[in-house]
């Protein structure tokens, strides 16, 4: 599967780079970057591109990995839920780690420089995600507010429908930006097997804001967690 050779099996590091043919132009300058040697000089560490669109199934070849979903950004949901299932059924390593091409000239509301990405992507590839750590990012959202995901539905020209997952006062979990993620393998493992209703959910509520559902996920991974050691 992978063309370098000097890539060994099982790794430390699976690096997803979330693209889509609309960011294609992306890959040359990912590939010109910092981030790109911080991956390719580590023997422990494989790059995956993964695009959605396939109508044959999910494939491998080369480092792009093609999923069977629609290239729609209102079913980054189920992209993402795919590309996990697949990475935990077919790939050995102790953390998943999930970089979107658009940090790369990313000037949202707010502005992401791409030497912030390396230094967080260095650290997180010499010091794998394990023990009860099992969630990090680049950029932290602590208190999301149904008004803030009212706002990201203006912004993206969606309707989008909080209350219909969280209720009218429910608290919303805090999540890490889409732009920069990273799982640990038994949480990787979680939302592979455990993610689905939630991601229908959040394509036909919440315009399928995947790192939000990925952050839903791992609180309730944590509850599990949390509940499995008082049992014992």
């Amino acid at each position: 599967h992978w063309p370098d050779a000097s890539k060994t099996q099982p790794c430390r590091s699976v690096v997803c780079l979330y693209g889509c043919d609309a960011d294609a132009d992306l890959l040359e300058p990912f590939y010109d970057s910092e981030l790109w040697e911080l991956i390719r000089q580590r023997a422990d560490t494989v790059l995956l591109e993964v695009w959605g669109g396939s109508t044959t199934g999910d494939h491998l070849n080369g480092r792009r990995l093609t999923l069977a979903t629609p290239e729609d950004y209102s079913q980054l949901s189920l992209k993402t839920l795919r590309m996990l299932r697949w990475c935990s059924r077919q790939l050995r390593m102790k953390q998943l780690i999930k970089i979107d091409l658009t940090c790369l000239n990313y000037q949202g509301q707010q502005r992401i420089e791409p030497a912030a990405v390396a230094t967080w992507l260095e650290g997180r590839l010499d010091s794998p995600l394990e023990g009860s750590h099992h969630y990090d990012g680049l950029l932290h959202h602590s208190r999301p507010s149904h008004d803030n995901l009212q706002q990201w539905g203006q912004r993206k020209g969606v309707t989008v429908e909080p209350a219909a997952v969280f209720g009218r006062d429910d608290c919303i979990p805090g999540f890490f930006s889409g732009k920069a993620y990273a799982l640990s393998r038994p949480l990787l493992h979680y939302i592979a097997g455990y993610g689905t209703a939630m991601a229908h959910e959040h394509v036909q509520h919440l315009n399928g804001a995947e790192d939000l559902m990925v952050g839903r996920m791992a609180e309730r991974f944590e509850a599990t967690q949390t509940q499995s050691g008082r049992s014992s």
